[in-house]
């Protein structure tokens, strides 16, 4: 099961995203799938607030950090989910966003996005190369951008996945 991606007021109270779908699931139906199932009750609880430390933790970004603390935070955040799901090799996430996008993310013009990185670099904490990017100095990155993983709640590669909720969520749907 995928995470809580939108919350919405009228009739379709989640959007579920799975497999690369995104799932309208009307708040009557969920609210029976929760009385039913206690363990996606607890999921999407769970999700909501994993949800809103981030939140928080990108209002603090914007509001607070530096350019150099935004973009290391984002590298972090992104490197530390990434690892936790088995997606990329420590200190190597793979990086889907362009200079444009992150720039987007944390606030900042592309040029200048584009300078804070090559700084990063220079400093010897990561290296860029076209679609990729390796983090060359895990705690001094860390250290830069202040970066806790605690909030992300994440599991460690090593705990197991339940294998005995649903493994169809789309028929949740009505």
């Amino acid at each position: 099961m995928g995470g809580v991606a939108s919350h919405h007021l009228c009739s379709f109270c989640y959007l579920i995203w799975r497999c690369r779908q995104i799932l309208a699931v009307p708040k009557a139906r969920l609210a029976e799938v929760v009385r039913s199932y206690p363990d996606i009750a607890r999921a999407l609880w769970r999700e909501a607030c994993v949800d809103n430390a981030l939140l928080r933790r990108r209002v603090i970004n914007l509001g607070q950090g530096s350019a150099r603390q935004r973009i290391a935070h984002v590298i972090c955040e992104l490197n530390a989910r990434q690892e936790a799901a088995g997606l990329a090799e420590p200190s190597s996430p793979d990086w889907p966003l362009t200079q444009e996008q992150l720039g987007d993310v944390v606030g900042l013009m592309e040029v200048h996005t584009n300078r804070t990185l090559r700084a990063l670099a220079h400093d010897g904490l990561i290296a860029v190369r076209t679609g990729s990017m390796v983090i060359l100095d895990r705690p001094a990155l860390e250290a830069e951008a202040e970066f806790d993983p605690s909030y992300l709640c994440l599991r460690k590669p090593a705990e197991p996945v339940r294998r005995d909720l649903p493994q169809r969520v789309d028929r949740l749907v009505c």
